[in-house]
Order: structure tokens, then C-alpha cells, then sequence
């Protein structure tokens, strides 16, 4: 299945976003011992996931803050396998 080029946007954080690929690659280790990193929740904390074709990019959506608890990857990886979420993307659009 090709990928459409506007998920490939909507999965790819913004350049100047903490997380990405582009300010990662720029960050010292010094840099990355100081990191305040977010907390993991157990496995199975997902009840249940709401897809939406909008693109949030306000600040306060976009920003990981230091003590945020976020979905443990377990939760995740069946969302986030490339066929299942560009489906799911291709029929909200």
C-alpha cells in the first residue's frame, strides 16, 4: 500500500518540536541527561482511541510536558501500524 504524503505530515512532528528527528539530532548528551522526561503509563490504561481527520497544532497540544503521563507503547502499536492508522486517516478525510 503506497503512503499518502499528507499522513506522512500528519505522523511527522514538526521540525521545531523537543521530539523530533531535527532538534534530537542537534541536542548535545549534556543536553539530554538534563531532558525532564514524561512518565509511561502501565500496559492496557487505553480503554479505548477516537481517530480525527483535524490536526491539532495549538501549543498546548503539540508540547510534551515534564511529568505527562503518556500511553504505554503496548497501548499504542496496534494504532500506530502504518496500514491500520493511514486507513483510518484516509476514511476521516
Amino acid at each position: 500500500m503506497a503512503v499518502d504524503p499528507e499522513f506522512t505530515d500528519f505522523i511527522t512532528p514538526y521540525s521545531t518540536q523537543y521530539y523530533s528527528k531535527e532538534a534530537l539530532s542537534m541536542t548535545t548528551i549534556s543536553e539530554l541527561v538534563e531532558l525532564s522526561y514524561p512518565h509511561v503509563a502501565p500496559a492496557n490504561s487505553v480503554t479505548w482511541i477516537q481517530l480525527s481527520p483535524e490536526v491539532v497544532s495549538s501549543a498546548a497540544s503539540t508540547v510534551i510536558l515534564p511529568g505527562e503521563i503518556l500511553p504505554h507503547y503496548d497501548d499504542l502499536r496496534t494504532v500506530s501500524e502504518l496500514q491500520t492508522l493511514a486507513g483510518a486517516y484516509q476514511l476521516g478525510m
